[in-house]
C-alpha cells in the first residue's frame, strides 16, 4: 500500500547527515594515526632485547674458573677458623666460636664482613692474599674477552654493552660505593653507655673493673683497690689509664671492644705488655 502524504519519511537534517559522514570517513585516519603513535613509543623493559649469550655464557664461565681457583684457599680457611672455634670452645668462649663461625661463612660466601673477630683477622688477611693471588691471572683473561665483547658490540647493542660492564666490574672486583655511613651521635662517642655503660664490670687477668659514668672507675684485686680514668678515643676503643697513689698516671692501656661489648682487647701502646683479653662480668 502506497504511504499517504502525511505518513512520508521525514528528511535527515543535513547537519546531521554531515555528522554520520564524518564520522564514517575519519576512521582509516584515526587508524593511521594511532598507528604512527604506536610506532614511535620505545620498548618497555619487558620488550627490551635480551642479554647476548656469549655475554652471559662469559660471567658464567669466569664465576665457575674463579669458584675453582680459590677452592684451595677456601679449604684452608675452613680448616684454620676451625681449629680457632675449637679453642674459643675449649676456653669456654662459645660466643666467640659462635662469631668465628659465622664470619668464615660469610667470608667464603664472598659477601663482605661489618666486623672481623680479633682470633679472625690475621687468617682472613692472608686468605685475601692467597684468593687474589690465584685469581689474578683469570681476571686478566676474562677482561680480555669482555672488552672484545664491547668492542663487538658498540653501536649496535646497547644492552650488551652494558651488561658487559656489569660483567667487568665483578671480573675486576669492584662494587658500588657504600652509602656514606650515619655519624654518630655525641652520645655514642662520649657517653659511658656506649663502651662502659655504668654498672658493668670486667673481668681481666689482673683484676676486676668498674666503670662509671664520669668518666672514672675502680680496679680491684685480690690486695688492694686502685682509681683509673677513661674516655672513649674512637668508635669501640677507649684510653684507660690508672691513678697512682700519689695522684699520678700510670698504666695507660688502649680498650678495643668487639661488637657485642662482651670481649675486650687490652693493650700497651708502649708494646711492653702483650695483648690481653677481658671479658664482661654478667649480671
Amino acid at each position: 500500500m502506497m504511504p499517504q502524504p502525511d505518513q512520508a519519511a521525514p528528511l535527515a537534517h543535513p547537519a546531521c547527515t554531515s555528522g554520520r559522514l564524518l564520522r564514517v570517513s575519519i576512521r582509516p585516519l584515526l587508524a593511521v594515526i594511532l598507528a604512527s603513535f604506536a610506532a614511535s613509543i620505545p620498548l618497555s623493559a619487558a620488550e627490551a632485547p635480551p642479554v647476548p649469550k656469549d655475554v652471559t655464557t662469559l660471567l658464567a664461565d669466569y664465576q665457575k674458573d674463579y669458584s675453582k681457583a680459590k677452592e684451595p684457599s677456601d679449604k684452608v680457611l675452613r680448616t684454620e677458623a676451625s681449629k680457632i672455634a675449637a679453642q674459643l670452645v675449649q676456653e669456654g668462649r662459645a660466643d666467640d666460636a659462635k662469631q668465628v663461625a659465622e664470619q668464615m661463612e660469610i667470608k667464603l660466601a664472598g659477601k663482605p664482613l661489618s666486623q672481623v673477630h680479633p682470633t679472625l683477622a690475621d687468617l682472613l688477611a692472608l686468605y685475601d692474599a692467597a684468593v687474589a693471588n690465584a685469581a689474578q691471572p683469570i681476571r686478566e683473561r676474562y677482561t680480555r674477552r669482555a672488552d672484545a665483547l664491547v668492542q663487538k658490540y658498540a653501536g649496535k647493542d646497547m644492552t650488551a654493552v652494558l651488561a658487559l660492564a656489569d660483567v667487568k666490574n665483578q671480573i675486576e672486583g669492584k662494587s658500588p660505593a657504600p652509602a656514606p655511613a650515619t655519624p654518630p651521635s655525641p652520645s655514642s662517642t662520649s657517653s659511658a653507655s656506649t663502651l662502659a655503660p655504668a654498672g658493668q664490670v670486667w673481668k681481666g687477668t689482673y683484676g676486676q673493673y668498674s666503670f662509671n659514668p664520669d668518666g672514672t672507675g675502680i680496679k680491684a684485686t685480690p690486695d688492694a683497690k686502685f682509681k683509673f680514668l677513661w674516655k672513649v678515643v674512637g668508635p669501640n676503643e677507649l684510653e684507660y689509664v690508672e691513678i697512682g697513689e700519689k695522684g699520678g698516671r700510670m698504666n695507660r692501656r688502649i680498650w678495643t671492644f668487639d661488637a657485642p661489648r662482651e670481649i675486650v682487647t687490652v693493650t700497651d701502646p708502649t708494646k711492653t705488655y702483650g695483648p690481653t683479653i677481658y671479658r664482661r662480668v654478667k649480671s
